[in-house]
Parts: structure tokens; C-alpha cells; sequence
């Protein structure tokens, strides 16, 4: 995907980064978030790894820069494994994680990747700020092509819906 996307060097220099930390998540929640009783489907198999890079792969355009890439990398993780997760403890485990990995393997700020653009620069990120980065390819009606991009704006997105 990297090679036919042809993506700025930057932003392929992270593609081996994201594989391991993808690697790293599904191997670690595998072991931290076991299945219980309340739990039965806390189980993580080899299509969740493939999930997580078919849902890169779609990404209409290429991400122009690093952050873009971790955005949408974070966002296909979220729908991977944090959707699955049904407390509020293992949620806020699986983002302090994610966290952890964007830091250890892409050598990014988490705060910087996530920032809204009003949010003063150097402010810590709410919980929930990852979990507003979206991303689909229905935005643009009516094309026969579609293209799986973020979606920056919320009310663009209410009208479309609409």
C-alpha cells in the first residue's frame, strides 16, 4: 500500500512503526484484557491485525504528512479494539496504550496528534478527543468513486447525513 500510494518520505518512514505498534496492541491486549463471564467477547484473532491495515489502506488520499497517518491509524485501531471494550476502565486503559504506542514507536506527541486546532499548543487532550477523529468515504454524494478521508467537520457531516 505504501509503495502504490506513493507517499512522502516522511510519512513512509512511519508505515514500519505503525505495523509494530499495531503488533505491539493486539499482543498486549490479547494479554492484559482477557474474556470473563462479562466479558465473552474480549477474544482477538489474526483478522483484527488485518482489519486495522485494511482500514489504513482505504485512505483516499495519502496522508500528507505523519500526523495524518497516526490519525487515521488511531482511528482504525479505536474501531478495531476500543469499540469492543465495555467499561470505562478498560477504555481508559486501551487510550493511555495508545498513547504509550504513539509515543514509543511513531516518536510523536499524542497531544499534537490529537489537538483540536482551537486547543492551545502544550495543553493536554481530553479522553474522548481520539474518539472524534473519523473518518468515511460517504461525504461526497452521488460519486461513483469514493474516497475514505477524515472527516474535519462536524456540521458538513450533520448535512450530509441529512
Amino acid at each position: 500500500w505504501a509503495k502504490s500510494a506513493k507517499l512522502d518520505s516522511a510519512v513512509d518512514g512511519k508505515c514500519r512503526a505503525v505495523v509494530v505498534a499495531t503488533i505491539d496492541i493486539y499482543n498486549t491486549i490479547r494479554q492484559e484484557l482477557l474474556p470473563t463471564p462479562t466479558k465473552s467477547h474480549y477474544t482477538y484473532n489474526m483478522r483484527d491485525l488485518s482489519k486495522v491495515f485494511q482500514g489504513v489502506s482505504m485512505c483516499g488520499t495519502a496522508p500528507k504528512d505523519p500526523t495524518e497517518l497516526v490519525r487515521l491509524w488511531a482511528h482504525e485501531s479505536l474501531r478495531i479494539f476500543h469499540d469492543r471494550l465495555v467499561d470505562d476502565q478498560d477504555r481508559l486503559w486501551f487510550f493511555k496504550y495508545l498513547k504509550e504506542m504513539v509515543t514509543k514507536h511513531l516518536g510523536l506527541k499524542f497531544d499534537d496528534v490529537f489537538r483540536d486546532s482551537e486547543a492551545p499548543r502544550g495543553s493536554a487532550i481530553d479522553v474522548t478527543e481520539p474518539r472524534r477523529v473519523m473518518f468515511g468515504d460517504f461525504m461526497v454524494p452521488g460519486v461513483e468513486i469514493t474516497k475514505y478521508d477524515e472527516i474535519k467537520s462536524q456540521e458538513k457531516l450533520v448535512t450530509t447525513i441529512e
